[in-house]
Parts: structure tokens; C-alpha cells; sequence
């Protein structure tokens, strides 16, 4: 499956893209698309970190542990172990997180939000002590992505002002960048222990991200020296597009995986679908893996109502293909008047 793409330098000029985003955002595509021919600033700094992935994941349990944020429902800081992707199975063991927010370190000083909507407002945890190149890899990083997907949201904006009558300038990126709400992810995947098939999603259950949008960079993996090796056969990211079929997400290493999440599926009346997708494991167990999400956000008291764009309510709520055990949409933003209430309800139907 050949993804549709958008070239970096396209992106960053005001060449109309609307074609492409009609054709992999919206129903009649897979809600992603790939962003193209990246600087090799980028290529360096996503080296830089994947490789810090695996050297914080090996760090002793006890140092581990300082990093945990059980407060904000791990969105800060470590976790291993406390992710749910259904209802009715056993939290992933299989993989561990870092999340921090790369724009900003602290988005508020009123300690009355911070303490009401610690998912959102608390502030960065670093392991400063422990691995001090980590924050700067990490930031470095994520900035670029984020910027990337804002110009990416730009380009929505354009598109949906072409099909839509009266759409409002510039609504997604005003609503995004409203707050600087953005989550990033340094996942490590480890060395998979005693498979001896190759499980569709041994490594990550099939889900949709419920935020706006998702940048994510191709994946690297390290052996047991923890030296750079290739992708493993019949491995990797997995996508359904809207006709229930499964495709492979191929990235290339100096390309970006732009993925649209249910938020922007809402906030877009269901002209852009959200993505489905999982993470397919590999039979190799000496190997692990490293990649890198960020997850673009509204702000917490964002309005979270379907707009009347021409598609009913229930459609742009409807989720094709959702596989068994996995919470519906429609279910988590009922009874939400805001952003903040929507993401309480998922981050409970996960953790």
C-alpha cells in the first residue's frame, strides 16, 4: 500500500494541498498521510532520541519509579504496564512510555486547574539526574513535529473551507493553538520474550488517538548490543482504512505519519476521519523498538459538539470496523460539553 504524502517543502509553502488531505483524511482514505523529504536535522534528532529510548527503559526499576506520575493517569512522566487498549484484557506489559508535553513545560501556575485537570496542566517530570540529555532530545524533537502538524492543520482548515459554506477562518488552528496542549510519547518496545508468531496487534491493540492530530516517526530497532538493526519482516505499524482493510504504515526514516484523531474528527463535522490503528509484533526477541508520537491537542475547555457540516451527528460519531471491546466514541463524548470531560472519560475507559 503506497501512502499519500505531502513533501516537506510543499507543507512549508503556500502550495494548496487540498487534494491530497481529501483523499487520505477524509472517508474516502485511511486518516493519515505522510509528510516527505524531511531535513536531515530531523533525521539526526530522531536518531538522537530513539537511541535515549531504549538507555532510560534499561535504567534499574527504583530509578524508574521516581518518574511515575499515578496523579494525572500516567500522561506525565514513566509508565509500563497500566495501558488497557479493551475492556476485558490484561494491561500491556509489552511496552513503557514516556510522555511530556515538548512545547511547554508548564502550561499554568493556577494551582486549582493544575489540580482539577492534572492530565492536562501538570507540569513536565525529566530525568535530569538520571539521563540530563534526555529533556533537549526530547524537546528538540517535538517542537519540530509539533510545528510540522500545525502547518498540516493550516492545510485542513484550507480544505474544509472549500467544502463547507460559512466555515469559520482558520477554526482548527485557532481552536488548537488556543492553548499550547500537546502530549509526546518515547515508547520502547521490548525485546519480545517466547513468541513464536506474529500477532496482528501483539504490540498494540487496534485503537484510534482521541486528539486531534498525531505525528509519529518511523519506528528504529536495536538488537541485543543495542546497535542498530533492520525492521524485522511482517512487523510494524498497521492501519485499517475505511473499507476494513489492514495496510501496512510504512515510514521512511526521513519521513513524518501524520494520523487524525477523533477530536478532529468531531471538530471537522466528519470531513476528516480518524485513524485505526495497531502495532504488529515481530518473532525476533532479541530486538526492541523505538518511535516517537506526538499528540496535538485543544484546550481542556474546548467546546466538544459536533458542528452541523452536512453529515449527521451519529455518522461523525460512528467508528467502522471497531474491533470487540474497544469503547465506542459515541459512548465517551456522550453528556461532554467540553474537551477536558471527553478526554476524562477516555483516559478511564484505557487506564
Amino acid at each position: 500500500y503506497k501512502m499519500l504524502s505531502i513533501d516537506y517543502s510543499d507543507l512549508l509553502s503556500s502550495k494548496d494541498c487540498s487534494n491530497v488531505i481529501e483523499n487520505a483524511l477524509s472517508i474516502k482514505g485511511v486518516g493519515a498521510l505522510l509528510i516527505t523529504n524531511l531535513p536531515q536535522k530531523y533525521i539526526d534528532m530522531r536518531r538522537r532520541l530513539l537511541m535515549l529510548s531504549r538507555r532510560f527503559a534499561e535504567l534499574p526499576e527504583e530509578v524508574k519509579n521516581k518518574y511515575v506520575h499515578e496523579e494525572s493517569k500516567y500522561s506525565f512522566g514513566w509508565s509500563s504496564g497500566k495501558e488497557k487498549m479493551k475492556v476485558d484484557e490484561d494491561a500491556d506489559v509489552c511496552k513503557g512510555s514516556y510522555y511530556a508535553n515538548p512545547i511547554c513545560d508548564k502550561l499554568t501556575d493556577d494551582n486549582t486547574l493544575i489540580k482539577k485537570h492534572p492530565s492536562f496542566y501538570y507540569q513536565n517530570i525529566w530525568p535530569t539526574e538520571d539521563l540530563p540529555e534526555y529533556e533537549i532530545a526530547f524537546k528538540d524533537l517535538g517542537k519540530f513535529m509539533y510545528n510540522l502538524g500545525l502547518e498540516l492543520i493550516k492545510n485542513c482548515d484550507s480544505y474544509l473551507s472549500n467544502k463547507i459554506k460559512n466555515y469559520p477562518s482558520n477554526n482548527l488552528y485557532s481552536k488548537i493553538t488556543r492553548e499550547k496542549v500537546a502530549k509526546a510519547r518515547l515508547l520502547h518496545y521490548e525485546p519480545a520474550k517466547n513468541i513464536t508468531e506474529s500477532l496482528e496487534d501483539g504490540l498494540c491493540s487496534w485503537h484510534l488517538d482521541h486528539g486531534c492530530l498525531t505525528m509519529l516517526t518511523s519506528a528504529i530497532f536495536l538488537d541485543e548490543n543495542k546497535v542498530e538493526t533492520i525492521k524485522p519482516n511482517d512487523c510494524g505499524l498497521l492501519i485499517k482504512d475505511q473499507g476494513g482493510n489492514t495496510v501496512y504504515g510504512n515510514i521512511p526514516s526521513n519521513a513524518l505519519l501524520c494520523q487524525a484523531g477523533e477530536t478532529l474528527q468531531i471538530l471537522s463535522g466528519g470531513h476528516i476521519v480518524a485513524n485505526q490503528h495497531a502495532v504488529k509484533s515481530h518473532i525476533n526477541n532479541n530486538i526492541s523498538r523505538e518511535t516517537f508520537p506526538v499528540f496535538i491537542d485543544c484546550s481542556p475547555y474546548e467546546l466538544i459538539k459536533t458542528p452541523d457540516y452536512g453529515i449527521n451527528e451519529k455518522e461523525v460519531l460512528y467508528t467502522r470496523y471497531l474491533p470487540k471491546g474497544a469503547p465506542k466514541l459515541s459512548d465517551r463524548v456522550d453528556g461532554c460539553e467540553y474537551y477536558h470531560e471527553f478526554v476524562t472519560k477516555t483516559l478511564s475507559a484505557y487506564y
